[in-house]
């Protein structure tokens, strides 16, 4: 007997909506394909970056994340907001793993020779 496995069922509810003047704007899944994309433009700030690049970086991984969002819309927000959402963007969707903090370092320094 085949084993149907229906693909819907592993995708779970949007994690984040953000509210944004009365408009709800829930989060889309990632795909293989937003993963790639991310990657990617992570990959090209790395040997190409600056301020204005890894800002762009940061537009289109949101607008990607929020497809329900305009590019002017997420240009508009202070740079806190941009940094917060791209924060709770990436951890939500599973690009970032939550670290244990590291240990206290004050007074641990190597003693010189």
């Amino acid at each position: 007997m085949t084993k149907i496995i229906n693909l819907d069922a592993f995708v779970k509810p949007s994690p984040v909506t953000l509210d944004i003047d009365g408009v709800k704007h829930p989060m889309a899944t990632a795909t293989l394909d937003t993963f790639f994309a991310n990657a990617k433009d992570l990959e090209d700030l790395k040997l190409d970056g600056g301020p204005v690049k890894e800002l762009q970086v940061m537009i289109r991984m949101i607008n990607r994340a929020f497809p329900s969002l305009t590019e002017a819309q997420i240009r508009s927000w202070s740079l806190e907001q941009l940094n917060g959402i791209a924060e709770i963007a990436r951890t939500a969707s599973g690009e970032v793993v939550e670290e244990a903090p590291a240990a206290d370092q004050v007074g641990k320094a190597p003693s010189a020779s």
